[in-house]
């Protein structure tokens, strides 16, 4: 190769070196400007609720006939108790009582209120009635907001006509709230 040739070829080498530095630096200059910091400002905040359903104020039993409580009631915040002896057909006890929402959450109940411990072999022997004081039916899906009483009523009767004496009955109330 002449010298010709190779100043050519050099001079060709530095413009293409020349065109590769100018274009590495325009690529960094274009990546700079487009690259930003992302920052994300965000406020959280914990709420402080409070889920508190308690029954209360227990009221004393109303008797009908030989009806008689063998024990008393038993009220704490999450369960109702009766322990009630039925003598003889048509006795009955009544008892009043305030589920409260203590708490922050509203409520609702999950499904209609359930009423345990009566033997299988006497269930057909007895009424079991659990409403709120008014008399009004209890649903599922009834709603206890935040701070709100509500009265609720039991009655356990022995049905007219029924042949089994002195039975007693411990029974147990379900009422299952949710969040609402």
């Amino acid at each position: 190769m002449n010298t010709k040739d190779k100043d050519n070829d050099r001079g060709f080498r530095l413009v293409i070196i020349f065109t590769l530095i100018v274009a590495i630096f325009c690529l960094s200059v274009g990546y700079a400007s487009f690259s930003t910091l992302l920052q994300i400002n965000t406020k959280t905040a914990v709420n402080n609720d409070v889920w508190a359903i308690e029954f209360q104020n227990m009221s004393t039993a109303t008797l009908t006939g030989t009806a008689a409580e063998a024990t008393a009631p038993v009220l704490s915040a999450t369960t109702v108790n009766l322990d009630v002896e039925f003598k003889m057909s048509g006795d009955a006890a009544s008892y009043t009582f305030d589920v409260k929402n203590s708490g922050t959450l509203n409520a609702k109940l999950s499904s209609a209120p359930t009423v345990t411990g009566i033997p299988d072999d006497v269930k057909d022997k007895f009424l079991v009635t659990l409403t709120y004081a008014d008399g009004t039916t209890i649903n599922a899906n009834d709603t206890l907001n935040a701070g709100e009483t509500k009265s609720l009523k039991i009655t356990i009767a022995y049905k007219d006509g029924s042949t089994i004496t002195n039975q007693v009955i411990n029974s147990q109330i379900l009422l299952l709230y949710v969040q609402n």
